[in-house]
């Protein structure tokens, strides 16, 4: 099964719009943080922000999208609106704490998912810093990451 992961980049409704999945293809989607908000469809949302999970959550709803209330959702420690606490492995390999976005892929992939069709990502500008960890998980293809996560977003991964 395919998951495709929104994240929050202003570019995510345009490579949304260029993904192309087989017809047949079972998808799921995941969103992470505030791309809640713009995703058209969730079935997932992470955060490494446990403490801002409800406030996403409601903030869907607010935003008018159906689908708020049967939103599952994934953080690294319990706090209000958590629906499962997966933590967040291996951390302490990579020296760094990664990212949203990083944490949703590994738990993804340790839920057994094919492929995961990243959309809305950029590791540029404000986002640089979690650069190392996203690189050292591709090298070093913890979780089949390197072979089974698929960067779908125009100029989304120029760095691997």
């Amino acid at each position: 099964m395919y998951v495709v992961l929104c994240a929050a980049h202003h570019s995510l409704n345009d490579d949304i719009a260029r993904l192309s999945i087989p017809e047949n293809q079972q998808t799921k989607w995941a969103v992470v943080n505030y791309a809640c908000l713009s995703s058209p469809k969730a079935d997932y949302l992470f955060s490494m922000h446990a403490d801002m999970v409800r406030r996403m959550r409601h903030a869907r709803r607010d935003t008018g999208f159906a689908d708020w209330h049967s939103l599952k959702t994934f953080a690294p420690i319990f706090s209000g609106g958590v629906d499962i606490v997966w933590p967040y492995l291996p951390s302490k390999r990579r020296g760094t704490t990664g990212s949203s976005s990083l944490y949703a892929a590994l738990t993804l992939l340790q839920m057994g998912f094919d492929k995961i069709l990243t959309v809305g990502l950029r590791l540029d500008g404000r986002y640089e810093a979690f650069r190392p960890a996203w690189h050292h998980v591709y090298n070093h293809n913890e979780f089949g990451f390197a072979d089974r996560v698929v960067f779908a977003g125009q100029g989304s991964a120029p760095w691997l």
